[in-house]
């Protein structure tokens, strides 16, 4: 149905959870706790959308080359045929769970992610694996 790397996605995130049990660190357990409440909501698009802030293939640098840095909705629609505007709210909602940072540029926002968002991009890699 589609749904496949969302639920790769969600192991991902209760593997990080349960090692965070392990090492006693609260902080990053209930970031997860959220992650994972919120990803049951979460369509294919949003993780499409992640990934390609991840990979760097939402965005290329003026020399033609990948951006690895930050991603754009104007740089990851094209790439991933899905139209700005539901690209930027899906960069809302995952900026909103901390998968991603918003930063503004003179060219409109940029996306960056976050190392928590990182971690479940690769993770769910691993699993698909």
């Amino acid at each position: 149905n589609g749904h496949d790397q969302v639920l790769r996605a969600m192991g991902a995130a209760m593997g990080l959870a349960a090692a965070a049990v392990q090492s006693d660190d609260q902080d990053t357990f209930e970031d997860i706790e959220l992650v994972l409440r919120t990803m049951k909501d979460f369509t294919p698009r949003h993780f499409q959308v992640l990934h390609s802030t991840a990979t760097g293939t939402g965005r290329k640098g003026a020399d033609g080359k990948e951006d690895f840095v930050s991603a754009s909705a104007r740089g990851i629609g094209p790439n991933l045929g899905i139209s700005e505007e539901r690209v930027e709210a899906s960069l809302i909602a995952l900026s909103g769970l901390g998968l991603v940072t918003v930063v503004q540029t003179w060219d409109g926002n940029s996306y960056p992610i976050t190392p928590l968002g990182q971690a479940i991009v690769d993770a769910a890699d691993a699993v698909g694996e």
